[in-house]
């Protein structure tokens, strides 16, 4: 599969696109927002949906995709709207199989973290309650092992790159989930140049 990659100037019209979506059913869109907000923090109120709220975070951003899809068309959306792939047949498994893949790897990454970062976990984990700040901020600072944060962070922005692009290809082009996953990849780490440029 083949890709384009389009100048950063492109951005600004396609915020400005974005604007003009937004202005045709801007209640709708920012209930949808709060919507996808709450589901996320959910595991906040109750761990055991953590999981659960991992799983069903994609079908809620496709629903997203959908509705401006819809309104771009000059159709109205609403807000069920944003969880009708959640009971759309088709790409529906795939869906879930890339979820499946991004809960496994946040739980691999959280046992990295576990690891790198253990020094500094025991410190806050046997800090006295009435300990001072500044104490607690200084040992802090001891522990931290710059070689561990820049490994972590390697691995987070592969993990972004991996699964950047792979959702839309899975759904919307029906792409195979080993292949979109190794093409978000690709298409991220030959234009990561022109996204640093472009944050700057």
């Amino acid at each position: 599969m083949s890709y384009n990659v389009l100048n950063a100037s492109v951005g600004v019209a396609w915020l400005k696109e974005a604007w003009s979506i937004f202005k045709r059913q801007p209640f709708t869109f920012i209930m949808m927002h709060v919507f996808i907000i709450v589901v996320g923090l959910l595991p906040m109120l109750a761990p055991v949906l953590n999981i659960a709220a991992s799983l069903v975070a994609p079908f809620l951003t496709i629903g997203f995709y959908q509705a401006i899809l819809k309104v771009q068309a000059n159709n109205k959306t609403q807000l069920s709207d944003i969880t009708a792939p959640l009971f759309a047949k088709g790409q529906r498994r795939a869906v879930f199989h890339l979820a499946m893949c991004q809960v496994v790897v946040a739980l691999l990454i959280s046992l990295l973290a576990q690891f790198l970062f253990s020094d500094m976990i025991e410190v806050l984990v046997n800090a006295e309650e009435n300990m001072n700040v500044g104490t607690l901020i200084t040992d802090l600072i001891g522990q931290f092992n710059p070689v561990n944060f820049l490994i972590f962070m390697a691995v987070m922005i592969i993990n972004y790159a991996a699964f950047a692009f792979a959702l839309p290809l899975v759904f919307f082009k029906k792409t195979p989930l080993v292949t979109a996953i190794q093409l978000s990849l690709k298409v991220f780490l030959e234009i990561w140049g022109h996204l640093v440029f472009s944050v700057v």
